[in-house]
């Protein structure tokens, strides 16, 4: 995040926002999805009727197909 001290220094949301990531808090975000994968589960939603947790249980497979280790949350 920016560390200016102006006064006219974006919300980090918005820092976030302009970076394409988008904050899963509004208040205090610390963790953001990128919009390039919000636009691949909306278009798996739409096609192939996936819901979220498939999805979230395929990202993570995809992360590291071992599972070995845990992913990081």
């Amino acid at each position: 995040f920016c560390a200016c001290h102006d006064d006219e220094a974006a919300p980090r949301r918005v820092q976030m926002l302009r970076e394409r990531w988008f904050p899963a808090s509004q208040s205090f975000p610390s963790t953001a999805f990128t919009f390039d994968v919000l636009d691949l589960y909306l278009e798996l939603t739409y096609q192939a009727k996936i819901n979220a947790h498939d999805f979230c249980r395929a990202i993570e497979r995809y992360t590291d197909n071992t599972r070995l280790s845990d992913v990081p949350v």
